[in-house]
C-alpha cells in the first residue's frame, strides 16, 4: 500500500462530527477539502473553487467515511450496558428509549464527567478503527501521529468568600474551633460499623448535592473517604469525620 502523511486528528474530528459537509481526502497531499452534503457535490455558495478542484480531478479525492446513525445507537447501547453503576446504567437505558435518545444520552453523560470521558475515548477508538479500515480499502497506509486533544483551560480559583459550610462549622456562638493545616474537623461518634457506613454514605451524598455533582454509589465503593471541593468525610475508628478546608481570609472573619 502507498504511504500518505495525514492529520489523523482532523480526520477523526470530521468523521465524528457528521455535520452539513462531506469531507474529501486529497490522495496526493493528505489534506482535506469540504463540499456540500450532496451526492453530486454541488458547490457551496462562495466555494466554487473547491468544488471545481474535485470535479476537475475526481480520482484524486476520496470521501471520508460517515458514521451511520444505527451503528452509533448500537454503540451507545453497548456502552450503557458496560457501566458498572446500576443507577447510571438505568438512567442511560431510559435515555435510549424512543425519539430524542441521542440528546438524552448526552444529557446523562454531562452529569458524570468521568463516564463522559470514557465514552469519548471509546468513540474515538471505534472511529479510528473504522477510518483505518477505510484507508486499507482504498490502498493507503496512513502515516500519522495522533496527538492528544488539548486540555481545557483551568479556570482561576474563585475569590475567597464565606460559604455555607464555613458558617455551619465555624460560626457556633461560643464554639471553640481549632484549625489544623488549614482544615477544621467535626467528629460524629458511632457504635457500629454499619452505622458508620450509613452516615458516611449519607454525608457523601449531601456533599455531592451541595457541590452540584450527580450522586452515584460508585463514588464511595470500597472507600472510607470522599472529598469534593473543600469538603470531605471519612470513617476513622469509632467515628465519622467531616473536614472543611478553610483559607486564612475566611478564618479571620470568624476570629474572636
Amino acid at each position: 500500500m502507498r504511504e500518505l502523511k495525514v492529520d489523523m486528528r482532523e480526520i477523526l474530528d470530521n468523521v465524528e462530527s457528521g455535520g452539513p459537509f462531506i469531507w474529501c481526502l486529497d490522495l496526493e497531499t493528505g489534506g482535506l477539502l469540504s463540499v456540500a452534503d450532496d451526492i453530486e457535490m454541488e458547490p457551496l455558495e462562495g466555494d466554487e473553487e473547491t468544488s471545481a478542484k474535485i470535479d476537475a480531478d475526481p480520482e484524486r479525492y476520496e470521501k471520508l467515511p460517515r458514521p451511520e446513525s444505527g451503528e452509533e445507537y448500537r454503540a451507545m447501547e453497548r456502552f450503557a450496558e458496560s457501566i458498572e453503576d446500576e443507577e447510571i446504567r438505568d438512567l442511560m437505558s431510559v435515555a435510549l428509549g424512543g425519539k430524542g435518545s441521542f440528546g438524552r444520552f448526552r444529557d446523562v453523560l454531562c452529569r458524570y464527567p468521568d463516564i463522559e470521558a470514557r465514552w469519548f475515548a471509546d468513540r474515538e477508538r471505534r472511529t479510528l478503527e473504522e477510518v483505518l479500515r477505510w484507508f486499507e480499502s482504498i490502498g493507503i497506509k496512513p502515516v500519522y501521529e495522533l496527538k492528544c486533544r488539548p486540555e481545557p483551560p483551568v479556570p482561576p480559583p474563585p475569590p475567597a468568600r464565606v460559604r455555607l459550610e464555613h458558617v455551619l462549622i465555624l460560626g457556633a456562638p461560643d464554639g471553640r474551633t481549632e484549625m489544623i493545616d488549614g482544615k477544621v474537623e467535626r467528629r460524629i461518634a458511632v457504635r457500629e460499623r454499619d452505622e458508620a457506613r450509613a452516615i458516611f454514605q449519607g454525608l457523601a451524598r449531601d456533599i455531592c448535592e451541595y457541590g452540584g455533582v450527580a450522586w452515584r454509589k460508585s463514588l464511595i465503593a470500597d472507600r472510607t473517604e470522599f472529598a469534593l471541593g473543600g469538603l470531605s468525610v471519612r470513617v476513622e475508628g469509632g467515628a465519622v469525620v467531616v473536614t472543611v478546608a478553610v483559607t486564612p481570609e475566611i478564618w479571620k472573619r470568624f476570629a474572636r
